[in-house]
């Protein structure tokens, strides 16, 4: 049966995007917060074993940048860091699953920040929460909304995607 006018996949793409975007708009608006940091956050994700329609235990790898940080009353110096981290998960694929991790945070007024990480995916949205459990900001929470994109989805049934980017935006929880 066909679709007059293409209507029903553009309202399928709508409701994907409106899904994605009512996170990201949660997410930087809870950056007002008295007391609250909020960045965007872009980079680099690696996972090994690659990540494929059926799960498994993977563990992944992510580096990116923090920029355009704004402290509502914390330290007015922040305006940017970079950010490393790595964890597993025992079942995960290309259509989510859930990690823990580790990661820092260096900051560009020279502080460093300690993370314990989890992260809960469907598709190619990641919801990450952050606690700080050493340096600046210690007894912080962030979330941030990760958008993962892969240079070729069908890896996800052949070889499996090992590499992925992400964009998105972190605040306070």
């Amino acid at each position: 049966m066909g679709f007059i006018g293409g209507r029903r996949p553009r309202l399928r793409w709508s409701l994907v995007l409106s899904g994605l975007c009512v996170p990201f708009a949660a997410a930087m608006l809870s950056g007002c917060a008295v007391g609250g940091e909020a960045c965007s956050i872009s980079g680099v994700a690696n996972f090994s074993p690659g990540l494929k329609t059926t799960k498994q235990a993977v563990s992944y790898s992510f580096n990116g940048s923090l920029s355009l940080c704004r402290s509502v009353s914390g330290d007015a110096k922040i305006a940017s860091g970079t950010v490393t981290a790595s964890g597993s998960g025992p079942s995960v694929g290309c259509t989510g699953g859930n990690t823990t991790g580790s990661g820092s945070v260096a900051w560009n007024n020279g502080q460093t920040s300690s993370l314990a990480l989890t992260t809960t995916g469907a598709l190619n949205a990641v919801d990450v929460t952050a606690t700080v459990t050493g340096g600046e900001f210690v007894g912080h929470t962030f979330h941030a909304v990760l958008a993962f994109t892969v240079t070729s989805p069908t890896q996800c049934t052949t070889t499996g995607v090992t590499s992925a980017t992400f964009k998105g935006v972190n605040a306070p929880a």
